[in-house]
């Protein structure tokens, strides 16, 4: 028993002696970047990515759950780099580590390529980093297969103050306004932009994968059973005067559920109001279900503003507008963000002249 207890001391000792040497807390502050850059090395390596390729970084504090911990932004200046490519061997490399991939974005546009990367040590997010291309020969301008594409413009989490309101509407161009139920101005703001002839639809908030974010007022999720789900629908719909229709409020989980969102469909199909699939997850079900209960639907072709920075936003609307030329339509969402609402107010009057007709969310689903 003597011998049991004492190998299990020291096995708890090496875990211990383990996670020390692999954080390094300066200060009260946990900095991981040494690690997580033996990790980088041979996937940097692989692409023939160098330190000289670093065109910016930066190093600052954070804190989350009460502990402080570096968070380093790198800035790559890169040539020849498939960005698809680049991601799966860095999530490989990765892979059994304890860090993960968070996020990665892509954007291509005024022949200017990028791509943005979120890694994360449990919780903390400890670097980002964008890979831009360097200008090489000059690309040809996308070729307009639609002269004159439909772009619809949605706006997600409208409902706790009116401040993006006037700015808004000072646009003059067609914008959705996608609401959260049950918020102090959900029923105020929906009415206003009603009668200003704006279109309204119901951010329905739906269960995500992760548990660490605070559920909205009667959120939706999978472990309800059917009538409840019904009822939490109907009070979110009831919040909302006016809509047009309904979109997903994260619900990374929920969307992957057909029981759950063949529910949700038959109640929309009742009211004979249209989904907007937020496509927040590559497994969701929702154009399948659509099909089978026979409602409406379309789904999110761009974000616009996963990262609040001005140009980063400028360049996913010209992504959007090279799509919609492409392909005759694009469903681009935002937020109700001050900083998303001026380049909206600078770019779509300039995409408006180059031939982008923006309409109401409900021209574009099928």
């Amino acid at each position: 028993m003597k011998r049991r207890n004492f190998i299990i001391a020291l096995a708890v000792g090496a875990v211990i002696i383990s996670v020390v040497l692999f954080l390094k807390i300066t200060g009260g502050v946990i900095d991981v970047s040494s690690p997580l850059d033996k990790y980088l090395a041979p996937v940097f390596a692989k692409f023939n990515i160098s330190e000289d390729d670093m065109a910016r970084e930066s190093r600052g504090t954070a804190s989350r759950d009460g502990r402080r911990y570096l968070r380093v932004f790198r800035e790559y200046s890169v040539r020849d780099v498939d960005f698809k490519k680049f991601t799966k061997a860095l999530e490989a490399g990765l892979k059994k580590t304890p860090f993960t991939v968070k996020r990665s974005d892509y954007t291509s546009a005024k022949g200017r390529e990028e791509a943005y990367y979120a890694i994360r040590f449990k919780a903390l997010d400890v670097l980002s980093m964008r890979l831009a291309k360097k200008a090489g020969r000059r690309q040809k301008a996308p070729k307009k297969l639609y002269p004159n594409p439909k772009v619809a413009v949605v706006l997600d989490d409208f409902g706790n103050n009116r401040y993006n309101l006037e700015p808004l509407f000072s646009i003059g161009i067609p914008v959705t306004f996608s609401i959260l139920p049950n918020l102090k101005y959900s029923s105020i703001i929906s009415k206003e932009a009603a009668a200003r002839g704006y279109e309204v639809i119901l951010h329905l908030p739906l269960e995500p994968h992760r548990k660490d974010v605070v559920e909205e007022v009667d959120a939706i999720n999978s472990g309800l059973p059917d009538d409840e789900v019904t009822a939490r629908l109907r009070r979110d719909i009831n919040s909302i005067p006016g809509l047009a229709g309904v979109s997903n409020h994260m619900g990374s989980k929920a969307t992957e559920e057909p029981r759950l969102m063949e529910v949700i469909f038959r109640e929309l199909k009742s009211r004979r109001l249209f989904f907007l699939d937020s496509f927040v997850t590559e497994k969701s079900v929702c154009g399948e279900v659509a099909k089978k209960v026979g409602i409406r639907m379309t789904r999110r072709s761009v974000f616009l503003d996963n990262r609040l920075d001005a140009e980063y936003i400028k360049n996913q609307l010209y992504a959007a507008k090279d799509l919609a030329f492409r392909t005759g339509a694009c469903v681009a969402i935002g937020h109700d963000r001050k900083v998303t609402v001026r380049v909206l107010g600078e770019v779509l009057p300039e995409l408006e002249k180059e031939g982008i007709r923006f309409v109401k969310l409900a021209d574009l689903v099928q």
